[in-house]
């Protein structure tokens, strides 16, 4: 089974490199993971320091949530809409961003 880890530096990473979602979402998230496999991973889409990085840098949009309900929404098995209704996903700073995000999940 992928740890949170092993998703950002893989799965997301690669996402970070596409040029065409760096013109689409041309922003910085940072990801707050609680939990054994937790940490801080700054999720970057801005064309020439995209990538992922485990760092506590700020961001435009932060998002928290537990390492296991991040895993559940990659799986699929978690609608982010709902968890964010319900109190299991928390995010700050540009919220408008937070809905680019879907395109991380895909």
């Amino acid at each position: 089974m992928s740890t949170p880890k092993d998703i950002f530096e893989t799965r997301i990473a690669n996402k970070t490199a596409n040029a065409d979602l760096q013109k689409k979402i041309n922003a910085v998230f940072r990801f707050d993971l609680s939990g054994p496999q937790g940490g801080t991973w700054i999720v970057d889409f801005k064309p020439g320091t995209a990538g992922v990085r485990q760092a506590p840098e700020q961001a435009q949009c932060t998002v928290g949530l537990t390492d296991t309900d991040f895993l559940a929404m990659l799986d699929g098995q978690m609608d982010p809409t709902r968890a964010f209704m319900s109190g299991k996903i928390k995010v700050t700073g540009e919220m408008m961003l937070a809905m680019k995000l879907g395109q991380l999940f895909q």
